[in-house]
This record gives C-alpha cells, sequence and structure tokens, in this order.
C-alpha cells in the first residue's frame, strides 16, 4: 500500500513539473514568433540593409602592429 502511495505522489510531481514548463515553453515559442515577424518585415518579406549600421565613435580604428 505505502508503495502505491509513493508511486501516486511521483507521478504527481513529475506531472506538476511538467506543467510548470508549459508557461515558459509558451513564452518561448512567443518571442521567437515576434523575431522572425521582425526578421521578415511587415509584408513578409525579408528586410533588406543596404548599407552596415555606422560605428558608434568618430576615431579612427587602431593599426595593426
Amino acid at each position: 500500500m505505502t508503495v502505491a502511495i509513493a508511486s501516486v505522489a511521483a507521478i504527481l510531481i513529475a506531472l506538476k513539473v511538467a506543467l510548470d514548463q508549459v508557461s515558459g515553453l509558451l513564452d518561448s515559442a512567443s518571442q521567437t514568433r515576434a523575431a522572425w515577424r521582425r526578421f521578415r518585415g511587415k509584408e513578409g518579406e525579408p528586410v533588406v540593409q543596404d548599407e552596415p549600421p555606422a560605428p558608434d565613435n568618430e576615431e579612427e580604428p587602431p593599426l595593426a602592429a
């Protein structure tokens, strides 16, 4: 009888742990979908940048020795 109670408790704990992870999975899927939409652009076409972004500093890079 004790083994049966322990088995049921173990199954319930495992089920709770699995269900606790569902919210994280849904959040991750939502973030992935948002990132994909930003990547694809508003009309569903890929976002193409003509020029690389300008550097933050206006100084010249150090010369290699």
